[in-house]
């Protein structure tokens, strides 16, 4: 199906995680939610990638910055000052694919109704254990 294309396209052997996500309409002005990276600790060869259900105006931001090994658990990233790699507006079947690494962040909408979206993160290390 879908994601086994996703992980063959992007060469990696596993995914780490994979969610629905929507945010809605919260204000008459974009908001953006908080720089984050999905997976941590950090993982090698991560390739993070956002499926967009629905056209929306609520961007994707990545930033140039990146998640470090020495990071290790870090999840705050307020304390870097953040400069703009790429804005992707969401378009219904659009996907994305990135290095994992780059710290990026999402927007409420103000124009339409939500944001809906599959975020999926693959690596080629070994899988996890629980």
């Amino acid at each position: 199906g879908f994601l086994q294309q996703a992980k063959d396209y992007c060469g990696r052997d596993n995914i780490l995680s994979c969610r629905f996500d929507m945010v809605t309409r919260s204000s008459e002005k974009k908001y953006q939610h908080e720089p984050h990276i999905d997976i941590t600790p950090y993982r090698d060869d991560l390739i993070t990638a956002i499926f967009y259900i629905v056209d929306s105006d609520a961007e994707t931001v990545i930033f140039n910055e990146k998640q470090r090994a020495l990071d290790g658990n870090k999840t705050d990233w307020s304390d870097l000052e953040l400069t703009v790699k790429k804005k992707i507006l969401p378009k219904e079947n659009r996907i994305v694919f990135f290095n994992g690494h780059y710290i990026h962040t999402g927007n409420s909408p103000v124009n339409f109704k939500r944001r809906i979206l599959l975020n999926t993160n693959f690596s080629s290390g070994p899988r996890e254990t629980f």
